[in-house]
Order: structure tokens, then sequence, then C-alpha cells
């Protein structure tokens, strides 16, 4: 059984800008790649054909982090303290659309996407309304931070380069991408679902099978963001840097269970004249999916968990993913 059959990639190096916003009044920015979405065998090539994708997410959070790990529910405004209410609730649809490919460019297989997205919610939103509400003054009993409910597009994300080797007991692969910034974005706004900037991120991923029967598998992948100035202010994001880590076990042809775990670090500081904190930020997380070939090799469900811990000047909760795949 091999592996790129039995288990068709879904995507990686996802556009979730549901979970990738700081809150404005203290944080650092965060970038546009958020860790713990694709599943563990998913940084590999699928085989040659077209495939369509949609991921169903949905990301929970009553939790800010300040640099120090510590939460955050209460500000002092005026000589007063303020309550702080961060109920974060956030939807994403992200269709995305895969070409994979029999070409081969030094030994490897070529594959490439692209993955629109779009947003009920956001916590850019979010962050941005609780900031100026803080910011003006406000001397209430607690403030609120609730952006707008309205559907709305989000950043475009397109994956060019997308190589895979492939050996027995081994699979090697690399990519490049950019996340365009053509979602809805004003800068204050309160139902921002874009984040205003652009950003490159590359990766490397490996894949060791210890069996001559692929049906197990552990799965290591690093990746670098680094971005573009943010629309409006004079601020550009830090660079971050993530690993992702995973065993996927499949119990037969179908079904398939996986245990996953990931850092992501701030390797850089913000520049700009409007960096409100340099940044420090971290962020770890936890998780387990679930996945079924209904029709097999040909229609995909999976079913993700994943909960975040030690967050350091970022939000920490928890979030799902239901993912579709359908190959043509």
């Amino acid at each position: 059984m091999r592996t790129s059959e039995k288990n068709v990639c879904l995507v990686v190096f996802l556009a979730v800008i549901f979970l990738s916003m700081p809150l404005q009044a203290w944080s650092g920015e965060t970038g546009h790649y958020y860790p713990g979405v694709a599943n563990v065998r998913d940084f590999a090539v699928p085989p040659a054909g077209f495939y369509y994708v949609q991921y169903n997410a949905y990301y929970s959070s009553d939790t800010f982090r300040n640099v120090n790990g510590d939460k955050i529910d209460t500000v002092e405004v005026a000589g007063k303290k303020i309550e702080l209410d961060t109920n974060i609730d956030v939807y994403t649809i992200l269709p995305t659309f895969i070409w994979s490919t029999q070409w081969k460019i030094f030994g490897a297989r070529y594959a490439a996407f692209v993955q629109p997205s779009f947003g009920k919610g956001s916590v850019e939103a979010a962050a941005e309304l609780l900031s100026g509400e803080i910011n003006s003054g406000a001397s209430g009993p607690s403030i609120s931070a609730q952006p707008d409910s309205s559907w709305g597009v989000g950043d475009l994300y397109v994956q060019p380069i997308w190589l895979n080797w492939h050996w027995t007991h081994f699979d090697l692969s690399t990519a490049a991408g950019v996340y365009a910034p053509i979602g809805r974005y004003t800068q204050g706004a309160a139902d921002n679902i874009g984040l205003g900037y652009w950003s490159f991120d590359f990766n490397v991923n490996g894949v060791y099978y210890p069996f001559n029967n692929p049906a197990t598998a552990l799965s290591a992948t690093a990746i670098y963001e680094t971005n573009t100035n943010r629309d409006g202010v004079d601020v550009r994001p830090g660079d971050h840097f993530t690993l992702e880590v995973g065993i996927s076990q499949y119990l037969s042809e179908r079904l398939e269970l996986g245990l996953f775990g990931y850092g992501q670090w701030q390797v850089t500081d913000d520049s700009g004249a409007d960096a409100v904190n340099k940044g420090d930020d971290q962020l770890y997380g936890i998780g387990g999916q679930l996945s079924y070939w209904f029709v097999k090799n040909k229609f995909y469900v999976s079913g993700r968990y994943v909960t975040q811990l030690e967050a350091k000047d970022r939000f920490e909760g928890q979030y799902g993913v239901l993912t579709l795949l359908y190959a043509f």
C-alpha cells in the first residue's frame, strides 16, 4: 500500500485567516500561517490528478496571554480596572483546488494549489474593536470584543512550488507559497477578515515509514514565514518559525488515526514606527484526527480537534476542522 495512493494529500500551508490575528492593544503581529490544520501526512504530494478540498473550520477562545504567558483579564483605563470580555467564535470555509502532475523536477514530482478563504467574524476585528474601546477611555464595568458577524472574503493563498521525492521508507518534500491580501481589510475596522499584508512561506517535510507496509508514518515539518508591511500603518510583522510533528496509523485501508503537536515562535522583531510590541510570541498545540475514505481513493472525510497551550503574546483557545476531499 503506497502512502501517496492510500492517503491523498489534502493541503498544506493553509490560509487560516480566522486564527492568525493579534490583540492590537498589547501584542505583536502573528503572520498568516497557523499550524495544526493539515493532517499528519498532508505535506506529501498526492498522486497525479485534480482534487477539491473543503475545510470547514471553527475556532473559539476566551483567553489572551501577554508576553509573559499571563492571562489578561483586566485593563486599567483612567485609573479604573475594567474587565475584558474576549470571547471569540469564528467560522471559516477554505475551498482548495489541487493540481498534481507526473512532471519531474530534479527527480521530484511537481504539484501546485490555490486556496481562497471566506469567514464569518474575525479575531483581528475583535482585537481592533477591543483596542479601540480601551484607547477611547471606556469606563464601564466591562469591555466586550464582538466583531461584525457577516460573511466576507479573506486572503488568498497560492502555492506554485510543491515538490516531492518518494522512496520506500521515506518521503521528502519542499514547497513555497504566498498569501495575497485580497481579503476585506480597513485599518481599524471592526469587520476585517483579511490581514492587510503579504506573507511568503517555505517548508521542508520528511515522512518516515518504519515498516515495509507504510500504514504507520512519522512526520516532521519545518515552516518559515516572512511578511511585508501592513496596509495603512508602519508595521512589518516579524518572521515566524513553526515545527509540526505527528504520527499516523491506518487501522484498515480506509480508517486512519493520528496524533500531532506543534510549536510556533517569532524569530525576528516586528518593525516600523507603529509597532506596538516588538514581539516575542509563541504558541503550542496538541490534537488528534480521525479520517475515513467513504469511497476508496475518491471521497475522504477527516475530523481534527486541536487545543492550544503555553501561548505568549497570543490568543489561546481550541478549534475543530471538518475536511472533505474529492479526487477527480
